[in-house]
């Protein structure tokens, strides 16, 4: 314990020991004012009567005026005008519940910062990335560029208040989520985090030959398990308990798919619009179980960690976790 004489300190040294712990705060910027221009456009589109219109108010007072790191949302999306004229017509109970949920994102940089506080404590190395928080059209929560997250907060801020009268099945499943902020902002940090085979955006994705459908449901699922035991957040916890109950005949299916379709990912990732029988995304599921095994194998887990972060270690991880043994 130090033994400090206060009394004997200059006011603005014990002012400095008293505030240190409390004001310090890890660098890093938020955007928010992309999230203000939809809704400034949304406001823009009552009594509009034509499709025309609405298409050109979208353009010109949302995406035209887009800062440069949405435009990238843009850009990996593909979003356009038109697709978001038919989301807002489509579901006008959602927009209406999920707006003052976005508009509230503006104050919550302190318990990101919190979050980002936890990474430091267990990831080598971390940086925390920027936020450019927007609106996108109902197609995902979030995704990253280099050191930074993209996150659509239609989905990534609907909580358990949203009106989800109007959705289709896969839709209610991403929404209304405990806490769900924090856990896509969680999610994609970890993957600002990985590192090895370089990552471009999706449709370049598999030019790389390193990046199997194993690679993929590893780099997925390793983000959902990293978040749920660090953090106790998974933004895919829906799809676990379906997942335990079809364990092994999911897993047999998968070993199918990666000897015969080892570079087409569809089946089971980013099929959120085309999954009927059963939930999208189950490769997140048993990208999540193979990277349990192998860090719960392992004695060393600052080393298990250092390559569930190295895309180039994949092949690796899946072959000491040894998880094809859970279902002879």
């Amino acid at each position: 314990m130090w033994n400090l004489q206060i009394k004997s300190l200059p006011i603005f040294a014990i002012l400095i020991l008293i505030s240190y712990p409390v004001f310090t705060q890890l660098s890093f910027k938020i955007e928010t004012v992309d999230i203000d221009n939809f809704w400034i456009a949304y406001d823009n589109l009552s009594g509009l009567t034509s499709k025309k219109d609405s298409l050109r108010v979208i353009q010109k007072n949302y995406i035209d005026k887009g800062t440069k790191n949405f435009k990238k949302l843009v850009r990996y999306k593909k979003l356009t005008a038109e697709s978001y004229v038919y989301v807002i017509s489509k579901y006008p109970k959602f927009w209406k519940s999920i707006r003052p949920l976005t508009e509230k994102i503006k104050f919550q940089k302190n318990e990101i910062d919190t979050l980002y506080r936890k990474f430091k404590k267990y990831f080598p190395r971390f940086k925390a990335p920027d936020i450019c928080f927007a609106i996108g059209c109902l197609s995902s929560g979030g995704t990253t560029s280099r050191n930074l997250l993209l996150i659509g907060s239609e989905i990534a801020a609907a909580d358990s208040t949203v009106d989800e009268s109007e959705l289709n099945d896969w839709l209610k499943s991403v929404v209304r989520k405990p806490n769900p902020l924090i856990s896509y902002v969680a999610h994609e940090t970890v993957h600002t985090q990985q590192h090895g085979i370089p990552l471009k955006e999706l449709p370049k994705l598999f030019k790389h030959r390193g990046l199997t459908l194993l690679n993929m449901v590893i780099l997925e699922g390793s983000a959902d398990f990293l978040t749920e035991e660090f953090f106790g957040l998974n933004i895919n916890s829906h799809i676990q308990s379906y997942g335990n109950k079809h364990e092994c005949s999911l897993w047999k299916e998968f070993e199918k798919s990666i000897s015969t379709q080892p570079f087409y990912v569809y089946d089971w990732l980013y099929n959120g619009r085309n999954a009927k029988s059963r939930p999208a995304d189950l490769g997140y599921y048993i990208g999540y179980k193979v990277t349990e095994n192998y860090y719960h194998k392992q004695s060393n887990k600052h080393r298990a960690l250092k390559f569930i972060l190295h895309r180039g270690k994949y092949k690796r991880v899946y072959l000491e976790s040894e998880y094809w043994k859970n279902c002879p």
